[in-house]
């Protein structure tokens, strides 16, 4: 029991009281997290900041009236705040406003679990053998603004002539103008492998290899439903980099 750590008193607001119970329960596996109220207005969240005065906030950025970036432009908060949403376009805008970080909805024990590490890392110590995580977010010019992006909800990213195609989670891939190379940058490399030229593969998300042939398999990823079809080499690379040789050993080394 970590009695040594502070409470962290914690405020949910979002219109759909059905929301805000789904973090509660979430959040309930962290007990240091303390859920002292719920609001389903910015005019009740505003009323219970002063008078519960709490450390942090998850905010819903989609409210009738005003809006959640609305209400964190114009309220002096004092404390952390978490945006929710179903949606991402609203992220670099979000952290320009001084959110702490954002969480994109339906919320997941293990994203809510790294958001909690990330703005109160007292009450998550990081693994003993943990390596070198990366930046926590990665931000991508488009011609709209920017995008950013988590790379633990990163599966793949394939290059595209000047272009790169990003698959994260059970969304859509996002094609944005940026080199594989430049990916390769900032990434962290024992996690972000190079399977190929146009090629970089997340290996703590890969959750299956299935062999389709000598010279091709599927990989399925823990975080995402699309699947990654590869060739003989990129194959042979990653059975190399799982160390794990599968029953095509010997087939593949006829090369």
């Amino acid at each position: 029991m970590n009695r040594g750590f502070p409470r962290v008193r914690t405020i949910l607001v979002d219109d759909e009281d059905s929301a805000n119970r789904w973090l509660a329960e979430l959040l309930a596996a962290h007990p240091h997290i303390e859920v002292a109220g719920m609001a389903t207005t910015t005019a009740q969240a505003e009323q219970l900041v002063r008078q519960l005065k709490p450390d942090l906030m998850f905010l819903d950025i989609e409210m009738p009236g005003q809006s959640g970036l609305e209400f964190l432009a114009e309220t002096n908060l004092q404390l952390r705040v978490v945006l929710v949403t179903a949606h991402d376009q609203h992220a670099l805008q979000a952290f320009e406003l001084g959110a702490s970080d954002y969480l994109l909805k339906p919320a997941s024990a293990v994203r809510l679990a790294r958001t909690i590490g990330r703005i109160c890392p007292d009450l998550c110590p990081a693994p003993l053998d943990s390596s070198p995580a990366g930046p926590a977010r990665l931000i991508v010019p488009t011609s709209h603004g920017a995008r950013l992006f988590d790379p633990e909800e990163i599966a793949w990213i394939e290059a595209r002539e000047n272009y790169t195609l990003v698959q994260c989670g059970a969304r859509s891939p996002h094609l944005v103008r940026r080199l594989l190379g430049d990916w390769s940058e900032e990434l962290d490399p024992i996690r972000f492998v190079r399977l190929s030229r146009s090629l970089i593969v997340h290996l703590n998300q890969i959750s299956e290899v299935i062999r389709l042939s000598t010279d091709e398999c599927v990989v399925q990823f823990a975080n995402s439903p699309a699947e990654l079809r590869l060739g003989r080499t990129a194959k042979r690379r990653l059975r190399q980099l799982l160390h794990s040789p599968g029953s095509a050993e010997s087939d593949d080394s006829q090369s």
